[in-house]
């Protein structure tokens, strides 16, 4: 597999018009491009978008382009808020497909695997659901999507010797992270030989401006942007077979495909790149990537990422201006951190194990809602 193969689509965070709402023409646009260029691998959810990412592939992509032309992925999320017994978490599989309107679907996954999240996938008798879709046709390949530490990961890949590969957070400002463990959990599904699939390579878009101390290491030495070294710094270990990038935008499929194809064609070394993560130790800051699994969990309906991303821009950078600005934009008239009622749903939800009823209780002193 060459570089440029590598780099897949994730459709998370697709562009959205005016209204809030997927911007088709944009997407497809994208679409086109990645797939001019030699892309494949599409990457979604059954709740992205609030669970009109899988519609959107399937207008956009699967209704377009015979389906030898590409390879889909989507994930199946048996947590205890969003379904409520063992039918409708094997009926998602179908909606799914519906969605895309596709007959088989690539890449199936079982989503966000974890802690007291995992039981879920036991209870609704899931593994020999999948198997048996394996068997008809209908799956191709079955992987999990994990958010936890080396020693579950360990486990589910004894128990479930079917797990074909693993879908991890990797990038170097989380490799030596003391929550998110990347490198511990990366070698670990490399013990067991199981290629990767990497999500959140720029980690939520943070890496595109790190902070001030990282930037000084990563300094001139190649002249390349921040989002290439930070492709480059996942793309050279050992065992990765996809690299999800979020785009947003017709320019940032333009940017990355372009980053690919320098890859691709240029080698570099790029050791001062585990200096730079290194240094991510002595910041503080809130180790939230904009998932979003809290805000699905939460009965209010907190916009807990956004409050986190205000709060970094404090933390990380320094600008209390752009903190309060991002706030005020984005949390103050619904969803504030004030209408927090302390349930701890978010908490058991949350794939970086944040203490989010304390961060939500800082940003009522902080913001002053």
């Amino acid at each position: 597999m060459d570089e440029m193969s590598k780099l897949g689509f994730g459709c998370m965070r697709l562009p959205v018009n005016n209204e809030n709402k997927i911007d088709y023409v944009e997407f497809q646009k994208m679409v086109d491009l990645y797939l001019g260029a030699g892309g494949f691998y599409f990457d979604t959810a059954f709740g992205y978008h609030k669970q009109q990412s899988e519609i959107a592939l399937g207008d956009v992509l699967v209704s377009n382009y015979p389906r030898e032309k590409y390879e889909i992925a989507t994930k199946l999320p048996a947590w205890k808020h969003t379904v409520a017994n063992e039918n409708e978490a094997k009926q998602m599989f179908f909606s799914s497909m519906n969605r895309l309107g596709t007959d088989y679907i690539d890449y199936y996954l079982f989503q966000n695997m974890g802690e007291d999240r995992s039981i879920y996938y036991d209870k609704y008798n899931l593994w020999d659901f999948v198997n048996k879709l394996k068997k008809q046709g209908l799956i191709r390949h079955f992987g999990v999507s994990v958010h936890d530490g080396p020693e579950h990961i360990e486990k589910l890949l004894i128990e479930h010797p079917e797990i074909e590969f693993v879908q991890l957070q990797i990038n170097y400002a989380d490799y030596y992270s003391i929550s998110v463990k990347a490198k511990e959990c990366y070698e670990m599904v490399r013990k067991y030989n199981k290629p990767i699939i990497v999500m959140e390579p720029l980690k939520g878009g943070t890496l595109v401006k790190p902070p001030e101390s990282v930037q000084t290491i990563l300094g001139d030495k190649v002249p390349r942007s921040n989002v290439e070294k930070a492709f480059r710094f996942v793309n050279q270990l050992d065992g990765i077979k996809i690299i999800l990038s979020g785009m947003s935008s017709v320019q940032q499929m333009k940017d990355n495909i372009e980053i690919f194809e320098r890859i691709r064609h240029v080698k570099e070394d790029i050791s001062y790149m585990y200096e730079a993560g290194k240094a991510f130790l002595q910041i503080e800051q809130i180790a939230c990537t904009s998932c979003n699994y809290c805000l699905d969990a939460c009965p209010q309906r907190v916009k807990i990422s956004k409050i986190m991303t205000a709060m970094n821009f404090e933390k990380i950078y320094q600008n209390r201006h752009m903190a309060e600005h991002y706030y005020f934009s984005n949390v103050f008239l619904k969803g504030k951190a004030s209408e927090c009622i302390c349930c701890g749903k978010c908490e058991k939800i949350c794939p970086q194990r944040l203490e989010i009823r304390k961060f939500l209780k800082e940003a009522v002193e902080y913001f002053g809602e």
